[in-house]
């Protein structure tokens, strides 16, 4: 109860800062963002809802250009372009803009690549509709400069072709086969507040078969959407490691382990998410994970999930409840502690996410101990569960006292 009560008094307070933002110009101000696929699906023609809703620090003031900008720093895609929906089948918001904090912001990211689309799509709905003036109600039109009218005086490219020794010729008389395969999939994502399954929606990818990499339950292939319900991009396809979905896809073992590490992987989310939303301002940046989803193919069980990019990977608390790096701990590695620590305290001391690791704050790969590790025969959650060795592990080693975050939520006064 009265953590329910700390809960709902923090909303309170974020509401009432969105609503006193001129009366209090320096107090921090957090928008409820849900964010959407890059195009819309289904016979509705909505932009299909990924992950559960993000709590976004404002940077700056209540503008559209503010906005958008707040977006794409708490989602870490600077590099991709942020298009505000004024709902779920749009259209975009233009200029002039104000949001209602209050209320929910959709927000949609798009690859630099899309915006030729996008483009073409809102000036065609335009020349449609020249004869009765009407701005086309499509994704916003971003602007690029205009094409000269004069003759380009710029010289085309010259690409010199690679010299290639003359023995390698012959090899192209022979079928030299694709390593790559194209799959239309068929993805399911879990929902943690409702424990169910959710409908599922469909995206085209084109997998390498090559192995990407490999870890101690599974092994990973790199993919990439390029249509379908999910944003265009890169994503990885991971199957448990006695699975073979290319050679031989007879050869596949229980279906129901990928299920379980997608609903796993989906409660980690939703605590990185509901600590994000209960953090006080001074915790600053919050940890979040990849949606993952069940998928198959060729009839062998795997999840799929976002590719977190080329930073570098660390991993900070293992499975087993034993933290990676020694006594000299960055900001990183303190805020992991206190997300292990938040999930104990919010689950009632049942279970603890584990395996901490990612690039900086987002996460992936997590595992979860519980204190009771089988419920008869059956094993909960899965073979990573280190259980009470795990959570006995941790609380061991975890100094809540010395931990700046931790004394945020008031983690050292239990």
């Amino acid at each position: 109860m009265p953590a329910n009560k700390g809960r709902t008094s923090e909303i309170k307070k974020r509401v009432a800062a969105v609503r006193s933002k001129k009366d209090n110009p320096g107090e921090p101000v957090y928008f409820n963002v849900q964010l959407l696929s890059a195009t819309p699906a289904g016979k509705a023609m909505k932009f299909e809802r990924l992950g559960t809703l993000e709590s976004v620090l404002l940077t700056g003031e209540n503008t559209l250009q503010d906005i958008k900008t707040s977006c794409l720093k708490h989602f870490q895609e600077e590099t991709k372009v942020c298009d505000i929906l004024l709902g779920e089948r749009g259209p975009s918001a233009r200029e002039g803009y104000k949001a209602d904090l209050s209320k929910i912001v959709h927000c949609r990211l798009l690859q630099i690549d899309d915006l030729d689309e996008v483009n073409k799509k809102a000036s065609t709905s335009k020349s449609k509709n020249t004869e009765r003036s009407v701005e086309p109600e499509g994704p916003l039109k971003y602007l690029k400069p205009e094409k000269s009218t004069q003759p380009s005086t710029i010289m085309k490219s010259i690409v010199v072709p690679k010299s290639v020794h003359p023995s390698i010729y012959m090899k192209a008389g022979h079928l030299i086969e694709s390593n790559k395969a194209i799959f239309e999939l068929t993805l399911e994502k879990f929902n943690v507040e409702k424990m169910e399954w959710c409908d599922p929606i469909f995206a085209k990818f084109v997998i390498n078969k090559g192995e990407f990499s490999r870890g101690g339950f599974q092994k990973v292939f790199k993919a990439k959407c390029i249509k379908g319900g999910l944003e265009r991009g890169y994503y990885l396809l991971k199957f448990p490691l006695d699975d073979e979905p290319w050679e031989n896809p007879s050869v596949a073992g229980d279906p129901n382990i990928p299920r379980k590490s997608v609903q796993m992987h989906s409660l980690a989310q939703y605590f990185a998410s509901r600590m994000s939303f209960e953090a006080p301002g001074e915790f600053g940046e919050c940890f979040k994970y990849t949606t993952p989803y069940f998928t198959t193919v060729n009839d062998v069980a795997a999840t799929l999930e976002e590719y977190l990019g080329d930073g570098t990977f660390v991993k900070h608390i293992n499975n087993n409840g034993d933290f990676v790096q020694g006594d000299d701990k960055d900001e990183v590695m303190m805020k992991a502690e206190t997300f292990m620590h938040f999930s104990y305290v919010k689950s009632n001391e049942a279970l603890m996410v584990t395996d901490i690791q990612g690039i900086r704050y987002y996460l992936t790969d997590p595992e979860v101990a519980s204190k009771q590790a089988l419920d008869g025969d059956k094993r909960f959650f899965c073979e990573g569960n280190c259980s009470i060795v795990a959570i006995t592990n941790f609380l061991e080693n975890h100094e809540c006292k010395v931990n700046k975050f931790c004394k945020l939520f008031g983690f050292d006064k239990e």
